[in-house]
């Protein structure tokens, strides 16, 4: 983790993401700083008495935004396109790139991938028409809890054999039912 989030942080991990066609590693803690660094300058924004200084900033924090969006986008892509390859060889390779939320987004593509592939190409191969039924895809996905962490905890390994965390404190996660009453009743995070 990095000592103090500096903005210059994200430029650099965007440019990184630009010049590079695979995933580029970034800070596990990328999403909590980020938006740590959004709140404050939010903050800053509205307790700044100069009204030409605070469009400035206002203006300089959107320019920040499009650069996360777009970060977060080619990142986003990226994802997709790694989820396609490994469908295609059966494997997963490269993951261990993907922070905690890309890991559940991964996850959650592959799965509507598979979902798709068989309930089209797998059915037309035999001869077969098509058959989407989306109560499947929703009922494959978990109940879950919005929580917040009490406390920083390290990554651990849940119920389900996925991988969660690190978690910083006050860091906010959608997290599975079980593992997210676990936390609860244990004092480690509160329900929001």
């Amino acid at each position: 983790m990095q000592e103090e989030f500096s903005i210059d942080y994200v430029y650099e991990a965007l440019r990184n993401e630009r010049l590079n066609s695979n995933l580029q590693e970034i800070d596990q803690d990328f999403f909590t700083n980020v938006s740590k660094f959004i709140k404050e300058q939010e903050e800053v924004i509205r307790d700044t008495q100069d009204i030409s200084e605070s469009s400035r900033l206002e203006k300089h924090l959107e320019s920040i935004k499009r650069v996360i969006k777009d970060l977060y986008e080619r990142r986003e892509f990226k994802i997709i396109q790694l989820a396609i390859s490994n469908l295609k060889t059966s494997s997963e390779n490269n993951l261990t790139l993907l922070l905690q939320e890309e890991r559940e987004f991964y996850n959650a593509t592959v799965e509507n991938f598979n979902y798709f592939r068989t309930s089209i190409l797998e059915n037309i191969n035999k001869g077969m028409l098509p058959e989407l039924k989306p109560k499947e895809i929703k009922s494959n996905t978990k109940p879950l809890k919005t929580i917040r962490f009490l406390e920083k905890l390290p990554g651990f390994i849940g119920t389900d054999l996925n991988v969660y965390g690190p978690f910083e404190k006050e860091y906010i996660s959608n997290l599975p039912l079980d593992i997210a009453d676990y936390l609860i009743k244990n004092k480690k995070a509160e329900e929001i």
